[in-house]
Formats: structure tokens, sequence, C-alpha cells
């Protein structure tokens, strides 16, 4: 019979009246020390009684090191007056905090695993793409917070809206934004959490073709104001009645200032810009272009027939 893992594969999982094993030479993790954990909660209350005692005695026995076993029986005093599991009672909605698994991730991860799991959980950011990937990215970084609970780092869901509303897709943004749904004081965690779900379905479509196209996509009548110019090509799309400013080949978006002028300042191969310019340089022109490209001299356009 195949022996069943865990996600990374460091932990053989519970098999029958076998409890959970230790691969050995494998470097543990904390989400590894939480699927031991489970693992050996579990197997307790198969085989007798879910409390410290059972619960440790299983941990320990999944280690093949005699070095692990060594530890776990000098700190057993420790362990026993360690309990498995304590609940907020000042908020009973806040996750619970464990702990003795507490003291196996400074055992197994060392004594700063709580800085370097915090870092971890900050620098987590949602993957494009369509319905799905929004509760992906919520579920890691509540797991990372969530064992941070009793250790320091730990975030409350106000603090944690900051994170997650930083590190959501571009397109997801500004969809919320586009739909009035904005943080301030009176919006609560779970109820951000509800409109992003809601509008990720919604707008599935857009977050599809961002990811297809690496953009934002066209979010139609918002957002994009297409619908003033009757046109409902995506900005990034070039046709054949496009302005030649902003086509996506050279140049990039004109600003407005540069609007006003009749000839390109952004580079001297840009042939569409040229041949619409009439490869006129006025003294405002040339001014602009210095500006632009930070003091280098203006390019000096050559004929159509010498470029090619």
């Amino acid at each position: 019979m195949t022996t069943r893992v865990n996600e990374s594969g460091n932990i053989e999982l519970c098999s029958g009246k076998y409890g959970p094993r230790v691969k050995p030479g494998v470097v543990l993790s904390p989400e590894d020390l939480d699927d031991l954990y489970e693992e050996a909660r579990r197997h307790a209350k198969t085989r007798s009684t879910e409390d410290i005692g059972n619960v440790r005695e299983i941990i320990a026995d999944a280690f093949p090191s005699r070095m692990h076993r060594d530890w776990f029986r000098l700190e057993k005093l420790v362990h026993l007056g360690l309990s498995l599991e304590a609940k907020d009672e000042l908020d009973e909605s806040a996750p619970p905090t464990f702990p003795f698994l507490n003291a196996l991730r400074r055992k197994f991860c060392g004594h700063d695993w709580a800085q370097v799991h915090a870092g971890r959980r900050d620098e987590l950011r949602m993957s494009v793409g369509g319905v799905g990937c929004f509760d992906e990215y919520l579920s890691q970084v509540e797991g990372c917070n969530n064992r941070l609970k009793g250790v320091g780092n730990y975030f409350t869901p106000a603090q944690l809206l900051t994170i997650l509303a930083r590190r959501i897709t571009p397109t997801l943004t500004a969809i919320l934004s586009e739909q009035g749904v904005v943080i301030n004081e009176s919006i609560a965690y779970k109820d951000w959490i509800t409109s992003c779900r809601d509008l990720e379905v919604r707008f599935k479509s857009c977050l599809m073709s961002a990811d297809r196209n690496g953009r934002r996509g066209n979010f139609g009548s918002f957002g994009q104001n297409n619908a003033s110019s009757g046109n409902n090509v995506p900005l990034h799309k070039r046709t054949a009645t496009s302005e030649p400013a902003t086509h996506p080949n050279k140049c990039q978006p004109l600003i407005p200032r540069v609007l006003a002028l009749s000839t390109c300042v952004h580079s001297a191969r840009c042939r569409t810009c040229k041949r619409n310019s009439g490869n006129s340089w006025d003294e405002s022109t040339r001014a602009l272009n210095v500006e632009l490209h930070g003091g280098l001299a203006p390019p000096t356009w050559t004929s159509a027939r010498a470029q090619r």
C-alpha cells in the first residue's frame, strides 16, 4: 500500500494503528509541524484520549533520530505543563493559540521562527488569474498570521485588512475602487472579504483578460472612459484609426503637455510618429525633448528612405 504523505512530503501520515512519521534528514517547516500536530491529535483520539501526554508521545515516536527522542525525554515535564490548545477568552472569534506546538516550532524551526514567518506573511501577493485566486491568497495570509498568535507579530483583523489590500492584484484593486469598496473606519474585515469574493466572480472575464494580456483588462464602461468616444476597444489595443501617440510599439502614452505639440518627442526610431509629424522640429519641441530625455540632445530625423 502506498504511504500517504503531507504536501511537502516530509511527513508520513497515519496509517491504521501506526502514527505519523517524520522522514529522516528533512528540515521541518511550520506547515510541516502543523500537519504532524494534527495527525498526532487525530491518532490520539483513535488510540485512547486526546490529551497532552498521548499527543506528545505520538509526536516523539514520529522522529527517527535518537537525539530528538532524547530532547523529548529531557523536556517531558515542561511539555506536560503546556496545553494543546488555548482559546482567547476576550475574543471568541480570534484564532486559538497552541502552546505545545509553539514549543515544537522553537525547537525545530529556530528561536527566530516567528520573525521569519512574519516576513513571509508580509511578502505574500495575490496571483493573477480568475476566480479562486483571492481565496488562495487569503488562506495563505491568514494561515501565516494565525500561527503567530501568542508569539508576537500577530495582526488583528483591522491590521490584516491593510496588508491584504496592498497585495491584491491591480485589476482587483481597480474593480474595488470603481465599485465604491474603500477601506475606512466603518468597513468590517469580513465585509471587505465578502466584497472581494463577490466582485471576483462578477468580473471574472476582466481578471482572466488581465491574466492573458499581462494588463488590467478592459473594464468596459468604468475606468477606461471608452463610452464617451464610442470606442469599446481597450486602450492598449491598436486599431487602424488609432492616434499615433497611443500606439504601444515604440512610444509611451503622451503627457498632456506633449499633446499640444505637433511633433513626436519620444524616439527617432518611431516611424509612425515621425510619419505623422512631418519631420518638423521647432524650438519648443527641441526644449521639451531635451527635458524628457534628461538633457540629451534631441534626435536628428533622417529620411524614410535612409532608414530603410
